[in-house]
């Protein structure tokens, strides 16, 4: 299956995933939550990997964590009485 957001390769016993996310740090966004989810659950299921690498594209972060940017903004309001 092809990803948009994660490249994953299995080579033997190991499995490789990688965030490929490069332009924003490799930030995690829902879409990107969901592909990882998939592959992760892949990953687990086959008993042929042993050992799971999760590694991020580019050169300058391995995972900014989440994409605050991708987050909406959520109004605070006062419970009505």
């Amino acid at each position: 299956m092809a990803y948009e957001y994660a490249s994953y390769a299995k080579k033997g016993h190991i499995a490789t995933i990688t965030i490929n996310r490069p332009q924003v740090l490799n930030a995690i966004h829902p879409p990107a939550t969901v592909e990882l989810s998939a592959i992760w659950d892949d990953a687990i299921a086959d008993d042929n990997v042993w050992v799971v690498i999760l590694t991020g594209a580019g050169d300058k972060a391995f995972s900014a964590g989440n994409d605050l940017k991708s987050q909406r903004k959520k109004v605070c309001r006062a419970p009505s009485a």
